[in-house]
């Protein structure tokens, strides 16, 4: 697997929780990595996300659903 999902499924696996790039450097798993990369990373995942979320809102409204949730 690559750092994104590593990093996608230790983030789903601690619900809840917010973590720095340096609190998962410290992690064994993602030692090897810089905490550059490691942030570069969680940027991209966020952005991701946002965009999913977007597509969502746009279908429910082409849908014309009577409820969109906003985040």
């Amino acid at each position: 697997m690559n750092l994104a999902a590593n990093i996608s499924q230790f983030l789903r696996s601690q619900p809840g929780k917010q973590f720095r790039p340096s609190d998962l450097r410290s992690q064994p798993e993602f030692a090897s990595f810089s905490e550059k990369t490691i942030s570069d990373t969680l940027r991209r995942l966020a952005q991701g996300a946002k965009i999913q979320r977007r597509n969502l809102v746009r279908q429910a409204i082409t849908n014309k659903k009577d409820w969109v949730y906003w985040s």
